[in-house]
């Protein structure tokens, strides 16, 4: 067998490769595939002699090399990297939750590096010890996550999964401020075909398509010179305040 060299674990890909693998056509036919994900994980290209030249055998027996591949990355993330510390989820200010949320939404994988680029920051100590992480308004996201593409996937996959845990908490933490009032699971055919209810039902959809965006109009009254100061507040502190002005019917 001609030498290709593999690596033995996800420890050894980096996010760009896991991308390439990602996004590699489903549709295609299975050797195809196959000499798709050898060539990424060999920096090769596709139409390189070398893989136009392997045997069938010879695929088949590459292909078992890499039986790890069927599993996912490690659900582990690093807390520094490069002299960055990651920015703990319930530390976050609204607009980082809510850029956060919106990418992960997105494409969880293909904007890994941009999460990256907001949640990891440089930091010093103050005269007290206490730590300092940049601001937000340092960040030049697109630049920055550059910077992530060549890491190893292990380094950062974890934050995915981890992020979605924090939501997922956030919500049922908050089923107030979250949960819809109207859930047309709950609804039988009566009330589907019932006019009011339809347009009850799409109110609600608008409403949950534009609900930050409802949120900030709601807290800085409808004037959009107050965004940024909202948005720089903490998180959790904004929910604290969405939650009692909702059980005071303010909000």
């Amino acid at each position: 067998m001609k030498l290709i060299n593999l690596p033995n674990s996800w420890e050894q890909v980096t996010v760009n490769q896991f991308l390439d693998i990602k996004n590699i056509e489903v549709d295609n036919s299975n050797i195809l595939f196959n000499i798709n994900l050898l060539s990424i994980l060999n920096n090769t290209l596709v139409s390189d002699k070398i893989w136009s030249e392997l045997y069938i055998t010879e695929l088949s027996k590459l292909i078992n090399t890499i039986n790890w591949i069927n599993t996912p990355p490690t659900s582990t993330y690093k807390k520094e990297i490069n002299g960055l510390m990651i920015k703990d989820f319930y530390s976050l200010t609204l607009g980082e939750y809510i850029d956060i949320d919106y990418l992960i939404s997105e494409d969880c994988f293909e904007n890994l590096p941009k999460v990256c680029a907001i949640l990891y920051r440089n930091y010093k100590h103050d005269e007290f010890g206490n730590i300092i992480l940049e601001p937000y308004t340092n960040i030049n996201i697109d630049k920055r996550a550059d910077f992530y593409y060549d890491l190893s996937i292990n380094d950062i996959y974890g934050i995915i999964s981890e992020f979605n845990r924090f939501k997922l908490h956030i919500i049922a933490s908050y089923q107030g401020i979250f949960n819809p009032i109207i859930d047309e699971e709950d609804l039988d055919e009566e009330d589907l075909t019932d006019i009011t209810t339809q347009k009850e039902v799409e109110k609600e959809k608008l409403h949950n398509k534009w609900s930050w965006e409802f949120i900030l109009h709601s807290l800085s009254n409808g004037d959009i010179t107050k965004y940024d100061s909202i948005t720089d507040l903490g998180f959790i502190f904004v929910l604290n305040q969405l939650s009692f002005k909702k059980a005071f019917d303010l909000f």
